[in-house]
């Protein structure tokens, strides 16, 4: 297992409100630094609620390619992943499906399992036929998934 999985971002978020937890302790002013700790935590809080990954469940497309995504919602790297695999489901809506998968959901775990995916984010590019082309770990290359599809 990697350093950044699928759990790295609760283990940020934990970390934070240790430290947190730490400063309000050593501080002379406990209203002031507990006020503080209070409102970094919410603040990170608010950030995962924004920015955190959408899953869903792979449904059939015959015919279509599918950009497969498995993540989960407490990843790091899936977090940042998440504007530039949205801009390619926009920019090759209608010739590629992203499905995006919480490896922590049932339906995850199975095709975790499938696949053979230790780490998170995993994308999985299947041709029209449902067959794995190819597979790449943490960071996407938006320009191989265009040349695979003129292939």
């Amino acid at each position: 297992m990697s350093l950044f999985n699928h759990y790295s971002g609760l283990f940020i978020f934990v970390l934070a409100i240790a430290t947190g937890f730490s400063v309000t302790k050593r501080s002379k002013n406990k209203v002031r630094a507990g006020s503080i700790a209070t409102g970094i935590v919410l603040a990170l809080l608010a950030a995962w609620l924004a920015v955190r990954p959408a899953a869903q469940v792979p449904p059939a497309n015959p015919g279509q390619p599918v950009l497969l995504e498995l993540q989960s919602p407490y990843c790091v790297a899936c977090i940042v992943e998440k504007p530039s695999v949205d801009r390619l489901e926009r920019e090759l809506q209608g010739k590629l499906v992203v499905q995006r998968v919480n490896i922590q959901s049932d339906s995850g775990k199975n095709l975790a399992a499938r696949y053979g995916v230790e780490a998170t984010p995993t994308f999985i590019f299947l041709d029209a036929a449902g067959k794995e082309q190819w597979r790449t770990f943490g960071i996407l290359d938006a320009s191989e998934v265009r040349s695979s599809l003129d292939k």
